[in-house]
């Protein structure tokens, strides 16, 4: 009887262990904290991030979201502003957003980075003439990086350089 529950006790230890490590890798998370790279000449910014514990070769999908609120117009050839030209676009970056996937690493963790491009130029303003189509301001607000996979709760952004001026309009 003694060994029989020397057994038991050893079985349900050895148990216990099994499923704190199969919950340890289970539980993926954002580890520390994510780094907003840019305003890029282009109006965009990418996010630079690591998720832990995630399991060997996982496929994980992110998308980056928040709220941008940008500016563009017409400059003529001489780079000056046209006036009335000046449009607004004050959407949620989901709505121009891309997911993107990575697949993690034999010990479950992914490095990446995330890029978002707003719209481009063209796409917003049709200009007269000679004149070029151009992004003048862009801002970034609330954002967000969501893995999509694991319905996780946003990671933590280091929010630095969230809007850039490239062209003055009145």
């Amino acid at each position: 009887m003694r060994i029989q529950i020397h057994k038991i006790v050893l079985a349900g230890v050895l148990t216990c262990l099994m499923a704190g490590t199969v919950w340890t890798q289970s539980s993926p998370h954002f580890s520390g904290t994510a780094t907003v790279d840019g305003v890029f000449s282009d109006g965009g910014i990418s996010v630079s991030f690591t998720e832990v514990h995630l399991g060997k070769n996982v496929i994980v999908t992110y998308m980056l979201d928040g709220f941008l609120i940008a500016h563009y117009g017409s400059i003529n050839p001489g780079g000056n502003p046209a006036q009335s030209s000046k449009v607004e676009v004050a959407e949620p970056l989901h709505n121009f957003g891309e997911t993107v996937a990575f697949t993690s690493s034999k010990n479950g963790t992914i490095e990446g980075t995330c890029p978002f491009t707003p719209p481009v130029p063209d796409e917003v303003v049709n200009c007269p003439g000679s004149q070029v189509a151009v992004l003048a301001d862009i801002e970034y607000r609330k954002l967000s990086l969501e893995d999509e996979t694991n319905l996780m709760p946003d990671g933590d952004l280091d929010r630095r350089a969230l809007s850039a001026t490239f062209f003055t309009f009145k």
